[in-house]
């Protein structure tokens, strides 16, 4: 049964796209694991650098982002990232929180009125971790 289910995992896994692209009420948003430092056309970009990021961990993706954007060299889109602890910008949303050693899990909420980021604190982690 153990074998079963990491089998379906992983065939289900595999169908996930390593990044998303939509627009939302007149804006242009894009999502990926990582982090990345600018939007060329999208068969450009390898899945490995939208899962593990431009640089370095500490590299300070969303001001390479909005410095990016603000050349014209991102397509107008807003990106949404994770993975790497950095300071949000403008158009360059960091979702990461630290949630599996104890910090938050972070969402963010696009709507017609405001777009929000949600935090919730993790107080159940293995603190060995």
């Amino acid at each position: 049964m153990v074998n079963k289910f990491k089998k379906d995992i992983s065939e289900w896994t595999r169908k996930l796209r390593a990044a998303y692209a939509f627009s939302f009420c007149g804006k242009k948003y894009f999502v990926c694991h990582a982090g990345i430092s600018s939007l060329p056309k999208m068969t450009y970009i390898s899945a490995k650098q939208l899962i593990y990021g431009v640089g370095y961990y500490d590299t300070e993706i969303d001001e390479i982002w909005e410095n990016s954007y603000n050349k014209g060299l991102c397509r107008d889109f807003t990106q949404i990232h994770g993975h790497r602890k950095t300071s949000s910008t403008d158009h360059s949303i960091c979702l990461e929180g630290g949630v599996e050693r104890g910090g938050e899990l972070c969402a963010y909420s696009i709507s017609k009125q405001e777009n929000k980021m949600f935090k919730v604190e993790n107080k159940v982690y293995d603190k060995d971790l």
